[in-house]
């Protein structure tokens, strides 16, 4: 479904398309598999992570419960994949680890 919304138009306009509680719900499923993948699709997710974790407010009420324990399930699934002996946007999910860091 990702690959073909505008994610510029859902996330990343002056007010975000999805509710909190929805985007971090697509956080937690876009983050759960890393297994391997066209390198295509782990763009695609990585792109629609890092905007997803710019865009959550770690202070809402509707998601602060369960911030915490999604951020570091996904920081984990992330140090997984870049523990790995070959991987393409290593740096991309550096980046990333840091930016959820941040806000979880």
């Amino acid at each position: 479904a990702c690959k073909s919304a505008d994610l510029s138009i859902i996330l990343e306009s002056e007010t975000p398309k999805l509710s909190q509680p929805i985007m971090l719900c697509l956080m937690q499923q876009l983050g759960a598999d890393f297994s391997p993948q066209k390198d295509s699709d782990l763009k695609m997710k990585l792109a629609w992570l890092q905007s997803i974790a710019l865009t959550l407010d770690p202070y809402n009420d509707s998601i602060k419960k369960h911030l915490v324990s999604v951020c570091q399930q996904l920081i984990s699934n992330l140090q997984a994949k870049i523990a790995e002996p070959y991987v393409m946007l290593r740096r991309e999910m550096q980046m990333l680890v840091q930016v959820i860091r941040g806000i979880g």
